[in-house]
């Protein structure tokens, strides 16, 4: 797994360590600032076992120097404390990239669903919009079909009133001439 370049920006001011004067043998100089190294990196979050590992490793070859122990078994301690350490930090760092991606990941996906909410959204309105569209064609055409109706009705109307018009004036026309022929054939009778 590749991490970035930040994994190896290392700060010894911010590890608190600093390097012994005295006899110490430099493993264990190593084995501090390793230690240092690993919860720099985040392993007091990501891997709190694997640096309580070395933070053990540690304390013990620091007691066996104290105590003016085994000279190897403070470096083998110390030597240990370095593994553990590195192993630390290298699974928080593994696991803080996991995180990143995991997040990255998440994020990705909150936008893809955001867009194809967004994209159902549009679809929904412009269906909609579609189905607006005919109904206002339905009603235009419904309204068309009506006005016709009525105009029809409206000649309808107005011939039958023209008929009803024209008939009524035959029959007063009709029973004018009747009236006059009677009142012409009494005179004469």
């Amino acid at each position: 797994m590749m991490f970035g370049r930040t994994q190896y920006d290392y700060n010894a001011s911010q590890a608190g360590v600093t390097l012994s004067r005295g006899e110490a043998p430099l493993e264990l100089d190593e084995a501090r600032h390793a230690v240092g190294i690993a919860e720099i990196a985040g392993a007091t979050d990501y891997a709190p076992d694997a640096l309580q590992k070395a933070k053990t490793s540690l304390r013990d070859a620091e007691e066996l120097y104290g105590s003016k122990g085994d000279r190897k078994a403070v470096i083998q301690d110390a030597r240990d404390a370095v593994q553990n350490a590195a192993d630390a930090r290298h699974i928080a760092l593994t696991r803080i990239v996991a995180e990143r991606d995991a997040a990255e990941k998440a994020r990705e996906a909150q936008a893809t669903a955001s867009a194809q909410a967004a994209q159902q959204e549009a679809d929904i309105d412009r269906q909609r919009a579609e189905l607006q569209a005919q109904r206002d064609q339905q009603a235009r055409v419904q309204a068309q079909q009506d006005s016709a109706a009525a105009q029809l009705k409206a000649q309808q109307d107005a011939a039958a009133a023209a008929q009803a018009q024209r008939d009524a004036a035959k029959r007063a026309s009709r029973s004018c001439k009747c009236a006059g022929r009677r009142s012409t054939g009494r005179k004469r009778t």
